[in-house]
């Protein structure tokens, strides 16, 4: 076989014909071995013209899928780390079966329901937590005014 060079418009080369090894099959995984962690940051931003509205929405979506979905917890800035979630914004980290929201910044949000600030709902659904894949995540105000939060999150599958 002979083996022919080729240019591209864009500069590029490549051979056609060449013959290449096979390369080394890797793992193809969905579901994340039990004790990995993932990691992930999170932000959450609008401005609100009233009290108590929901003004921004955002999402945390696992790389891989858990085989049981963990439960949520909350750390506010500057929180002293716990057996659950022993890490910071600025290191995440967390327990076995937990997603730790790990806050960095805060303003102007309402915690309307008292365990959580960012309000996590599972996806499709409104009961509060996260999915085996993720969680989404909701700002309500405090005033009317601009409403911030953001911080770093991991996950570590049961």
């Amino acid at each position: 076989m002979v083996a022919v060079r080729t240019g591209w418009a864009d500069g590029r080369s490549g051979c056609a014909g060449c013959e290449r090894g096979q390369g080394v099959a890797g793992p193809l995984t969905t579901t994340a071995p039990s004790g990995g962690t993932q990691l992930g940051s999170f932000a959450a931003e609008g401005t609100a013209t009233a009290p108590s509205e929901n003004v921004a929405e955002t999402s945390i979506s696992f790389p891989l899928k858990l085989a049981s979905a963990p439960s949520v917890i909350e750390m506010a800035v500057g929180a002293t780390p716990t057996a659950d979630c022993p890490g910071t914004a600025q290191t995440p980290a967390a327990a076995a079966g937990y997603l730790c929201l790990y806050f960095a910044h805060v303003e102007n949000l309402n915690a309307a329901n008292p365990a959580y600030d960012l309000y996590p709902a599972v996806p499709g659904g409104v009961a509060a937590g996260a999915s085996t894949f993720g969680t989404l995540l909701t700002a309500q105000s405090t005033a009317s005014a601009q409403v911030d939060a953001d911080g770093s999150w991991a996950v570590t599958a049961p």
